[in-house]
C-alpha cells in the first residue's frame, strides 16, 4: 500500500512539473524569431496592440510557440530530421549536398526546373512598366541602372539537390534579361556572371547554411561591378577595387549553423573609406509617407559620406540583398538613400523632393515575381499622381 502511495505521489509530482515548468520557463512576451522555423513566434495576447483578436486563440498560439524548453525541443527535432532523413523542418528550405541549405519555396524550385517561364504578355508588361520607370527617372535628371542578384542555387548549383534537374536551359531570369536588353535603353547588370567568374578564387559568396543572401564578399563584388557599369552613365565613379581591400575571414552565423552545429565561413571587407559613411536616420523624417517610416529598421536607410561632397547622389531601390550592399555603395556617393521595393509606388514624391544622379534598381532573382507586382502598382500610382502616361 505504501509503495502504491509513493508511486501515485511521484506520478502527481511529474504531472505537475510537466504543467508548471513549461510556464515558469516560458517567454512571457513572445515575438522572438525561431531560426529553426524561420518565423516570428506568437506574441503574448496581453501585449498585442490589436485588442480585438480572439483571446482564447491568441493564448493558445502563445503557449504553443513560447512554452519553456520548446526551443530545445525544436533544435533536437531539426537535428534528428536532418541527421536521419536529410529533411528540413521548414518547408521553404532544401537541404542539398555537403550540408548546403537553400531557400526553396515552390516558385523557386519551379524556376530552377523551368516550369514557370514568363508569357509574352507578362514580358510586355514588364517592359511597359520599366519604360515608365526610366522615363520618370530621366525626367528628374538621373540615370537608371538595373541589376538582378542571383540566388545561391544559381551560383552554386553543384550543391543543389541531385534529384532536381533542369528541364530547359531557359529560366525566368535569362528570359527577362533578354527581353529587357532588347527593349530598354538603360543597362541591365546580371551579377550571376560576376560571381561565377570569381568562383575560381576559392571564396564563398553565399553562406552554406543561410537562406541565400550573399555575404559581404559577394556584396562587394556586386558593388564593384555596379560602379563599373555606372561610369558610362554619369562619369567616373570613385571606388576601391576588391583586390585593394582587406578581406578578413571570420566564423559567421547562418540560419541553420547553430542548430546543426555547422561552422559557417564569413568575411569582413574593409578599406580606407569604410568609416566615411554615416547613417542619418533623421534624414528619413521628411519621408513620413513611406510604408516603414515609423519603424524603418533595414527597410529604409540614408547614408551621408563625410568626405564625399563632390560624389554623385544615389538612390537604391531594392530588397534585402540591397541592404547588404548599401554600406559599400555609400563609399561612392555623397549621399545614398535606400528605398525598400514596397515603396517604389512613392518614387514620384521622392524625386519631387530630392535630386539624384543615379537610381539603382536592385532585384533578387527569387523576388522577381514580387517586383513584377510592385512595378505594376508603381505604374498605377504614377498614372494617378501625374494624370497622364
Amino acid at each position: 500500500m505504501l509503495k502504491q502511495r509513493w508511486q501515485n505521489a511521484l506520478i502527481m509530482v511529474i504531472f505537475l512539473a510537466m504543467l508548471i515548468l513549461p510556464l515558469l520557463y516560458a517567454d512571457w512576451e513572445g515575438g522572438a524569431i525561431s531560426a529553426a522555423e524561420n518565423r516570428v513566434l506568437a506574441k503574448a495576447p496581453w501585449i498585442l496592440a490589436d485588442k480585438t483578436v480572439d483571446q482564447h486563440t491568441a493564448v493558445e498560439k502563445w503557449i504553443n510557440d513560447n512554452a519553456g524548453f520548446r526551443a530545445l525541443a525544436m533544435k533536437t527535432r531539426v537535428r534528428l530530421e536532418y541527421g536521419l532523413f536529410r529533411h528540413s523542418t521548414v518547408s521553404n528550405y532544401l537541404i542539398g549536398q555537403e550540408e548546403w541549405i537553400y531557400f526553396a519555396p515552390q516558385e523557386v524550385i519551379s524556376d530552377y526546373v523551368g516550369e514557370n517561364l514568363w508569357s509574352q504578355g507578362v514580358l510586355d508588361e514588364w517592359n511597359e512598366n520599366l519604360k515608365m520607370l526610366n522615363r520618370l527617372v530621366e525626367d528628374n535628371g538621373a540615370k537608371l541602372l538595373m541589376t538582378i542578384v542571383p540566388d545561391k542555387k544559381t551560383v552554386y548549383p553543384e550543391y543543389y539537390s541531385p534529384y532536381l534537374r533542369h528541364e530547359t536551359e531557359k529560366t525566368r531570369t535569362n528570359q527577362l534579361a533578354e527581353s529587357i536588353r532588347a527593349n530598354q535603353s538603360f543597362p541591365l547588370v546580371l551579377l550571376q556572371e560576376t560571381l561565377e567568374q570569381n568562383k575560381h578564387l576559392g571564396h564563398l559568396y553565399f553562406p552554406r547554411t543561410d537562406t541565400g543572401h550573399w555575404n559581404q564578399l559577394g556584396a562587394y563584388l556586386g558593388y564593384e561591378k555596379l560602379m563599373q557599369e555606372a561610369e558610362p552613365l554619369i562619369g567616373k565613379m570613385t571606388y576601391i577595387p576588391l583586390n585593394q581591400c582587406t578581406i578578413t575571414p571570420k566564423e559567421d552565423a547562418g540560419i541553420f549553423s547553430e542548430t546543426l552545429e555547422v561552422k559557417e565561413v564569413g568575411y569582413d571587407v574593409t578599406n580606407e573609406r569604410t568609416s566615411h559613411q554615416v547613417m542619418k536616420k533623421e534624414y528619413l523624417d521628411r519621408y513620413d509617407f513611406l510604408t516603414y517610416a515609423s519603424d524603418p529598421e533595414e527597410y529604409q536607410q540614408y547614408f551621408v559620406n563625410t568626405q564625399g561632397e563632390n560624389l554623385p547622389r544615389i538612390l537604391c531601390i531594392g530588397d534585402s540583398y540591397g541592404v547588404r550592399v548599401n554600406g559599400f555603395l555609400a563609399q561612392s556617393a555623397s549621399s545614398l538613400f535606400y528605398l525598400h521595393r514596397s515603396d517604389i509606388k512613392n518614387l514620384q514624391r521622392i524625386l519631387d523632393y530630392e535630386q539624384f544622379d543615379l537610381v539603382i534598381l536592385e532585384m533578387a532573382e527569387r523576388m522577381l515575381s514580387v517586383f513584377y507586382y510592385d512595378l505594376a502598382e508603381f505604374r498605377s500610382h504614377w498614372t494617378e499622381f501625374s494624370g497622364s502616361y
